[in-house]
């Protein structure tokens, strides 16, 4: 842990960097410029890609702190702002402004653990480690999680891919059943509770730290306490993204990833979702025990919807974690419009998008998107086929430009942007009173135009 620290405060010669270089899939999205005479429709180009200033987009704490500041540049992808912030731990990328506090949140956690990792409590604990009868596996508990490689993908590529999946492994983005079998990765969660952060975070200086803390207490035989002793601070930020989602929370932080996918098969199976599916859904590399678990928490509290597997066959064409991310923001925004707009009867996929209708046959398309522009893929879904007689509405948790608007316009859908407050969903409404055991879930493998 001190040594990854040191490196990073060396010059940043080594950035923590996240996302996987989400500026690079502008390729994907609008081939990082204005289209040609071209276009399927003669008098639309395609736009050129904002840029925005970061103070205009945050609040004052989130843009800098005592150990933070975000630059003020801001690069939109056609979807999601990016987001770069500096600090002593290097230079951290956040796709989607309301990523943003989360990962300043990991940079309080790195002091933290930078903290913890120079006391006396931690060096007895790392005396005893070595002398521990587990100390033969200490290079497998604290190795932290990789990440698939070479897997570049952004959200432009949901609304027009075609081909497979990237090549990947379950696992990817959560630590191993032997790890589980040996108790340490119920620690490893405690800890990362504590510190607010997600315990399937990609940022490998986070999971290091982690995984030392954390073995000073497994293997150490150490109380936890005296490490984690007044950790948090920070930002503070819900792993959901939502204030109101503590249950959920402190179910992917109690359980073990094989006992969250058990659970979360059981509660697919009670609403109807074909097992091949359920199985293709929680096997999926690029969905992580978090992408996973909350998909399905939205998915259980749309009561009287039909097809939900519609949106599970959608979340299994994920390519990398910023897709897996965007399409969990999507299942949350849908139980949002369920929730708070209006009762979604159905979902219906075509292709590569997903849409909600409700009974009144109005034909939705929910974008957890900080900005659109026009460009391939928001043409693509602009020209989504919908059930005849449909009224078409797209809902958005951010903004739209104005050649976006009057594209979709022309197509016939009224457009509401700056919807997050009614996309936000209560998450935790439909799990209150549903604890369930790890043994347990282990057993079983109308609107206006605005």
């Amino acid at each position: 842990m001190t040594e990854i620290l040191s490196s990073a405060k060396a010059g940043n010669k080594k950035p923590v960097t996240y996302a996987l270089l989400a500026g690079t899939a502008l390729a994907l999205i609008s081939m990082s410029g204005v289209r040609a005479a071209d276009s399927i429709d003669a008098g639309a180009l395609y736009e050129p890609l904002p840029t925005f200033k970061a103070s205009d987009l945050l609040p004052p704490e989130i843009m800098r702190g005592e150990l933070h500041t975000v630059l003020e540049t801001v690069e939109n992808d056609g979807y999601e702002n990016n987001f770069t912030i500096t600090s002593q731990f290097g230079t951290i990328t956040a796709h989607r402004t309301d990523f943003v506090a989360e990962r300043v949140q990991e940079v309080y956690a790195l002091d933290k653990l930078s903290e913890i990792t120079r006391s006396d409590a931690f060096a007895k604990g790392v005396a005893q480690a070595a002398t521990s009868p587990f100390r033969a596996l200490k290079g497998l508990a604290t190795e932290p999680v990789g990440t698939v490689t070479g897997a570049v993908k952004g959200i432009g590529a949901l609304f027009s891919q075609l081909g497979g999946m990237a090549s990947g492994s379950r696992g990817e983005l959560e630590d191993s059943a032997a790890k589980e079998l040996v108790g340490f990765g119920e620690i490893k969660r405690e800890v990362a509770g504590l510190l607010e952060v997600d315990p399937y975070t990609t940022n490998q200086a986070i999971q290091e730290g982690i995984g030392e803390v954390s073995w000073a207490g497994f293997a150490g035989g150490l109380s936890l306490a005296p490490l984690t002793a007044q950790v948090g601070g920070g930002v503070g930020a819900a792993l959901s993204g939502v204030q109101n989602a503590r249950t959920l929370n402190s179910l992917l932080t109690s359980q073990s990833p094989e006992a969250l996918r058990g659970i979360n098969r059981i509660r697919l199976e009670e609403i109807g979702v074909d097992d091949a599916l359920i199985e293709k859904f929680v096997e999926s590399p690029w969905l992580s025990p978090r992408h996973e678990t909350t998909i399905t928490a939205a998915l259980i509290q749309m009561d009287g919807t039909e097809n939900h597997g519609a949106i599970l066959e959608r979340a299994t064409v994920s390519e990398s974690e910023d897709q897996s991310i965007f399409l969990m923001r999507q299942a949350e925004a849908s139980l949002g419009f369920h929730q708070n707009v209006a009762a979604i009867a159905r979902f219906e996929r075509v292709d590569q998008i997903v849409l909600l209708y409700t009974a009144d046959n109005r034909a939705v398309s929910v974008l957890p998107a900080d900005h659109l522009v026009w460009s391939e893929g928001a043409e693509s879904l602009a020209d989504q086929n919908v059930s005849a007689g449909a009224l078409r509405e797209l809902w958005l948790t951010g903004s739209i430009s104005d050649l976006a608007r009057s594209e979709f316009k022309k197509r016939g859908w009224a457009v509401v942007a700056g919807q997050s407050d009614k996309l936000a969903p209560d998450l935790d409404a439909g799990l209150a009173g549903e604890e369930v055991s790890e043994d347990e879930g282990s057993e079983e493998g109308s609107a206006e135009d605005e």
